[in-house]
């Protein structure tokens, strides 16, 4: 199972996804020439503005003062560029690396829609299509609305003739949905990429996304499994009956996950006495950093750890595609809540805690 994190690392991302672009897509000279030489600004505008932020100094107010940022520039070149080639074959490339650049630099976020519409309308049937498909749940909310990207995410899953963007298109439209509570419109989605590509990557985590669907929403009884804790000892969720269960899925590899470990402790300290239990799922792929983490934090609960490492069948079992992902049971087993992270986690609990 391919697991991430929640946060997106932007720069590490931003390069790999460029490169990747390029090595499959061919510009045509007359526009690609001229965008070359602004993705050379741009890159060297990304440098300057990162080394300023990281130089401001440390008197009182100066976090506050405005960072010089060329970038807003330069894609204001790469736009004109754009649509000075638009609808027309050598424009496609400068289009979706516009895009590229604007989303994963966070670049006038507040136009990224209008970048995206333009390829869903002029350039759907494109190869690089796919690659921009993929980012839209995770960029969507800087501008333009979710029906008017699900639009854009259709008119390309329609016009591609690559069976794999329309099912990449169909899994970007899932889980739009699902962010935003349409289960049913998400289950249809996923139903689609699934039966589009089913032994693709988005095809296989659809079906994971159906399941979570069917049997992993709030209200209804947490699927009880038997795992390992990290001192070899059998651990199942039913015998945790009785009390308020976090499963928490996470990874020494995770920064989010690193990050939320204050908040479980803080949580901890506050139930100390009450029925209140952290049950730590790691998809570590060696046990020995883990156990390293876990004494150094004092972190504690139960924890569990599996050889299979980001393969672990509880993992699965709960469709923890992204990291962390947490389920809140009440003392009955019922799910009440899902990622409650950082200082939601106590009030979440308190509320179940008061219900039983």
């Amino acid at each position: 199972m391919k697991t991430q994190t929640r946060y997106h690392f932007l720069l590490r991302g931003a390069t790999m996804l460029l490169v990747a672009f390029a090595a499959s897509t061919a510009v045509s000279a007359e526009p690609g020439k001229e965008f070359e030489k602004l993705e050379d600004e741009m890159e060297a505008a990304f440098e300057t503005y990162v080394s300023a932020l990281a130089n401001r100094g440390e008197a009182e107010g100066d976090d506050k003062m405005p960072v010089p940022d060329a970038r807003f520039g330069v894609l204001q070149k790469m736009d004109a560029l754009a649509v000075g080639h638009i609808g027309k074959p050598e424009g496609a490339d400068v289009a979706m690396k516009t895009f590229i650049w604007s989303a994963m630099f966070e670049v006038d976020g507040a136009h990224l829609f209008d970048r995206f519409d333009r390829i869903a309308k002029y350039y759907p049937k494109h190869e690089g299509a796919e690659e921009i498909v993929v980012m839209v749940p995770d960029v969507y909310r800087l501008s333009g609305s979710p029906d008017e990207w699900l639009g854009g995410l259709g008119a390309i899953a329609r016009a591609s003739e690559k069976k794999s963007t329309s099912a990449a298109a169909h899994f970007a439209s899932g889980q739009l949905q699902f962010q935003n509570n349409k289960l049913e419109e998400a289950k249809k989605s996923f139903q689609l990429s699934a039966k589009l590509d089913p032994d693709s990557e988005a095809g296989e985590l659809a079906k994971g996304y159906v399941y979570e669907i069917e049997h992993l929403q709030i209200g209804m009884i947490a699927p009880d499994f038997t795992t390992t804790t990290v001192d070899g000892k059998n651990v199942s969720l039913k015998e945790l009956r009785g009390r308020v269960v976090l499963i928490d899925f996470w990874a020494t590899w995770c920064g989010p996950c690193l990050g939320e470990i204050p908040h479980l402790k803080n949580a901890v300290k506050h139930f100390e006495g009450k029925p209140f239990v952290i049950l730590g799922v790691s998809l570590d792929d060696f046990d020995e950093l883990l156990k390293a983490t876990l004494e150094h934090h004092k972190l504690g609960g139960i924890h569990t750890w599996e050889e299979a490492g980001r393969e672990n069948e509880v993992a699965t079992l709960y469709n923890a595609q992204v990291l962390p992902t947490w389920y809140l049971l009440d003392a009955k087993g019922v799910i009440r809540a899902k990622d409650t992270f950082g200082e939601g986690l106590i009030p979440a609990v308190e509320k179940i805690l008061s219900a039983d």
